[in-house]
């Protein structure tokens, strides 16, 4: 099915250890319509092999790849016969990309690299670009937003990758 499809849902952030009692396979059991998962990729493929009406997200832990789409694909692992899952690359700033302009152009073209590797190893693979950092960048700034129209719209609107944004309140504090 085309990641497309899902529409928007509502889901939950598992950062978990991913045996038969964690929170990722509780809440898919239970009926999450998106878990998102951090660690291996085996267990997000087992996850949505045996939930297959979860939308499942796969973010692997991302250090030591640097700005090199090739060693992120080799993170990411993709293979053909993977169900239809969404992939993240780096989260926030991993990579090392400025909250800049030119940084965002720069992320851009990681990303979109990302994206094309992807796609070419996992046909229903979807990649989720950018994950900046909550306040990051800065979107107020006209040459941020001139920066994200001209080096991301292309690509989203081919829907070669779809946009992982942390847009949670600036600066507020959080249970944990």
């Amino acid at each position: 099915q085309d990641a497309l499809g899902f529409g928007y849902r509502m889901g939950v952030n598992c950062i978990d250890d991913y045996d038969s009692n964690s929170g990722s396979n509780f809440a898919a059991a239970q009926g999450a319509p998106v878990v998102v998962t951090l660690g291996t990729r085996d267990a997000a493929i087992e996850l949505k092999r045996r939930h297959p009406n979860c939308v499942v997200v796969f973010r692997p832990i991302g250090q030591g790849v640097g700005q090199n789409p090739d060693a992120m694909i080799d993170r990411l692992a993709p293979r053909a016969d993977d169900p239809p899952m969404f992939y993240v690359g780096h989260n926030e700033n991993e990579g090392g990309f400025a909250p800049t302009p030119d940084g965002v152009r720069a992320r851009a073209a990681f990303d979109i690299a990302v994206a094309e590797k992807l796609r070419a190893r996992a046909p229903n693979a979807t990649y989720l670009a950018a994950s900046f950092a909550h306040g990051e960048p800065e979107f107020t700034n006209p040459e941020v937003v001139r920066a994200m129209r001209e080096a991301y719209a292309p690509a989203y609107n081919r829907r070669l990758l779809w946009m992982d944004m942390h847009n949670y309140t600036w600066r507020r504090r959080f249970a944990y």
